[in-house]
């Protein structure tokens, strides 16, 4: 069931095309979604569903080279936060729940300790962690590497999501390895992070879950939660992800 808007567009500083789907009521508190790499905003239509018939207002973005949004020529991660504050500015947006699930995770971190004041409480879905130095980087990666991450999907399945979801795959590459680059500044940044942070693991997800403690020394509020389930919990265990989101989001 479409809980969501037509898509909608607006540009990016560097002038790409971004597409995002709203709904709920105009004076909801506002709620933004992010999703995976390889994802698109409709992966989170049955949570949207949930938060509107909450009272929320929502709102889901297609990350540039994802969805509707345009390609790029090329995906620093900077930019994907970047995007996410035109995104908060131009629709007039003085504070947001953000929820973001996997690279969607990434980025909303990168937006919450960028301008904390903006973020009401932050949701982080099995969100990757790039390691703090060289150390962690070679004894406990949490971030695979394409190998790895074709291993855990398969090929088949990968180049079905290429087509159904508009992904440029080029971005794959590029994206997994600067995630598992050492990112002490990231790390540091992490302390401006003023909302309520839940942070949700995925116990059989390929990404690190035994590090999530470890971000969350990281972060001032911040508390986690570990469920039973693959990677994609909002999608594929949506009554556990809806059981421990709303009661937190709803705060």
């Amino acid at each position: 069931m479409r809980h969501l808007s037509r898509h909608q567009y607006l540009h990016a500083t560097d002038g790409c095309r971004l597409a995002y789907r709203s709904g709920g009521p105009a004076d909801g508190t506002a709620v933004l979604l992010l999703h995976g790499m390889a994802g698109r905003s409709d992966t989170w239509d049955g949570v949207a569903g949930a938060l509107i018939d909450a009272g929320r207002r929502v709102i889901a973005l297609d990350l540039r080279g994802h969805g509707r949004s345009a390609r790029a020529t090329s995906y620093p991660l900077s930019d994907f936060s970047t995007d996410v504050i035109t995104l908060l500015d131009q629709l007039d947006l003085a504070q947001v729940d953000l929820v973001g699930h996997s690279l969607g995770g990434w980025v909303a971190l990168s937006v919450a300790a960028q301008q904390p004041q903006r973020i009401r409480s932050l949701l982080i879905e099995d969100a990757p962690i790039p390691p703090h130095d060289t150390s962690g980087a070679t004894t406990n990666p949490s971030v695979p590497s394409v190998r790895r991450l074709l291993a855990s999907m398969g090929i088949r399945r990968m180049l079905a999501i290429v087509f159904a979801n508009r992904f440029d795959l080029r971005m794959r590459k590029p994206i997994l390895a600067a995630l598992r680059m050492p990112a002490p500044a990231w790390w540091a940044s992490l302390a401006a992070i003023d909302a309520p942070t839940l942070l949700l693991g995925a116990s059989q997800s390929h990404l690190a879950a035994e590090r999530l403690p470890l971000l969350a020394t990281a972060i001032p509020h911040a508390t986690v939660v570990v469920l039973k389930g693959g990677h994609r919990l909002h999608t594929e265990h949506p009554t556990a992800f809806l059981d421990a989101a709303l009661p937190f989001l709803g705060e």
